[in-house]
């Protein structure tokens, strides 16, 4: 099986892509904006098109070492993780491109929490060096809290992950083990595990599901 296969599962779609390691990219939920992580710089950037046309590249500093993926909640603020301490923390989108810290960073205590997503205003981190699943939401000021360490149990060298448009379905890549593992989303952010897919080729990054 090669990268760019499209696999079927039982819940819903999964398409499994190459991307490259350390850099994470987005368009900003504002839609005028282009955000990026990269861990050799442990640093966030916010690339902003003004409506003069000129292009304004902020950087910013993550708040821990070796930030890797990030997602937007439901107010446009960057929920990003960061590997060194497997933690979570999120960022105000500023009008002139810079970030600004909510407040505490969340942390698993797992290993290696690289690849987030996010649905229903819950957020899963996947801990690479755990091959766990650990869950956080946001309190009322939109600083990332935890609320389990260990919500699912993965495979091997735990990677992306993807939630269904609907918002019902987790799936998770697991690169080290060659599996993609599917979860339903239930009240309060449970998953329960109701699929794996083996023979995905081993060291695979990206996934996507329709």
């Amino acid at each position: 099986m090669k990268l760019g296969t499209t696999i079927r599962a039982a819940s819903a779609m999964a398409i499994v892509l190459g991307v490259g390691f350390g850099f994470t990219a987005v368009a900003g939920a504002d839609g005028t904006s282009s955000i990026w992580s990269q861990t050799h710089r442990q640093a966030l950037f916010v690339e902003t098109d003004a409506s003069s046309g000129n292009t304004i590249l902020s950087f910013t500093a993550a708040v821990n070492a070796l930030p890797f993926a990030f997602v937007f909640d439901n107010a446009g603020n960057v929920v990003a993780t960061e590997a060194s301490n497997s933690s979570v923390s999120t960022y105000h989108v500023n009008s002139n491109g810079t970030l600004t810290n909510l407040g505490n960073s969340g942390t698993d205590g797992a290993k290696a929490l690289c690849w987030i997503s996010g649905a229903n205003g819950y957020y899963y981190g996947s801990n690479a060096g755990s091959g766990t699943l650990s869950s956080f939401d946001e309190n009322g000021s939109g600083a990332p809290q935890l609320v389990n360490a260990t919500a699912a149990t993965a495979h091997a060298g735990t990677t992306d992950s993807v939630v269904s448009p609907d918002g019902s379905f987790l799936y998770v890549e697991s690169g080290g083990a060659g599996t993609i593992d599917a979860y339903a989303i239930g009240a309060g952010g449970t998953l329960t595990q109701i699929e794996t897919i083996f023979n995905i080729p081993v060291a695979s990054e990206g996934i996507a599901a329709s």
